[in-house]
């Protein structure tokens, strides 16, 4: 807040005064009781009021500064907040305090409020013992309610004093032990997911053992099969040897039963003396043992 211009109507011993101030420090100087501390306090009436407050020696703001004439207390305060220009007034009569704030253009700002308190964020009380400092209170207490150093002390350590550094810690404390669950939840997760990956990597060996056992296993399977074919093909051989060699035991069988019958039928010539037809019957068992004597060997 930058204070350009002081309009005083009706303060204490002013009346009708008017001060400009310029950019830098200004400095207020004269007589003692020329109202310097009475000028002071007319910015403190125009930004707080005056309502019920009490001034030294028990005696109220209202009852030292009102004008000698008996008129009410009026004035206003020209500032600039934020890059904007701003005209505070303010009148206090006999029976009700009325305070306006109004931008240069004419837009009201802060009408019916106290407008100290919308600026700087504190109560009267924070003021006078910070930004106003009159020559009778210059000490700062350690309340533990007090505004102002709750304000200086967020100021200090945030650079804003509406920001609160007790508040704005335990935030941080409380996000701090927030991100620390985080962080052991996504350790234990991790701790997870490494595990999983040790199981799956022992599952992809035991596969790769499983799949070599498999493919000897095809390989063996496959060999049994040939051999099995190799074995189906012998068994049919072997059936149809023995589909020869049982015809051939029938064909002996039959030529040994030709033999017995041509021999009972040569002795029966022999004994009527037919020899010639028993000639010709000895020839045929000649014939027939060659045939018995080859077919034996077929046999064998």
């Amino acid at each position: 807040m930058k204070i350009t211009k002081l309009s005083v109507s009706s303060f204490g011993k002013l009346r009708d005064e008017g001060y400009k101030l310029d950019d830098g420090i200004n400095v207020v100087y004269g007589m003692n009781e020329s109202g310097k501390s009475t000028m002071l306090s007319f910015i403190r009436f125009v930004l707080f009021g005056c309502s019920g407050r009490k001034s030294s020696g028990n005696v109220t703001f209202e009852e030292k500064y009102t004008p000698w004439d008996n008129t009410a207390m009026a004035g206003s305060v020209e500032f600039e907040e934020d890059g904007l220009k701003y005209l505070s007034s303010r009148s206090h009569g006999m029976r009700k305090e009325h305070s306006v704030v109004n931008t240069i253009t004419g837009e009201t700002c802060f009408e019916g409020t106290t407008p100290g308190e919308a600026i700087y964020n504190m109560n009267e009380s924070a003021f006078t013992r910070s930004y106003y400092l009159s020559a009778n209170s210059c000490a700062i207490t350690t309340d533990k309610n007090d505004d102002i150093l709750k304000g200086l002390t967020n100021l200090a350590h945030t650079g804003d004093e509406a920001l609160s550094y007790s508040a704005a810690c335990t935030k941080i404390n409380s996000e701090k032990k927030s991100m620390v669950e985080k962080l052991n939840n996504i350790d234990n997760d991790i701790l997870d997911l490494r595990k999983k990956l040790e199981r799956i990597s022992s599952l992809k060996e035991r596969s790769k053992v499983l799949e070599e056992k498999l493919d000897h296993a095809e390989n063996i399977i496959e060999q049994t099969n040939h051999s099995i074919d190799d074995k189906i093909e012998m068994s049919k051989r072997y059936q149809r040897c023995l589909e020869k060699y049982a015809s051939a035991r029938l064909y002996q069988q039959a030529k040994g039963i030709v033999f017995v019958l041509l021999l009972l039928v040569s002795i029966i010539m022999l004994v009527s003396k037919w020899y010639i037809p028993a000639l010709i019957s000895v020839a045929f068992i000649v014939f027939t043992v060659i045939f018995m004597f080859l077919g034996r060997r077929k046999i064998s």
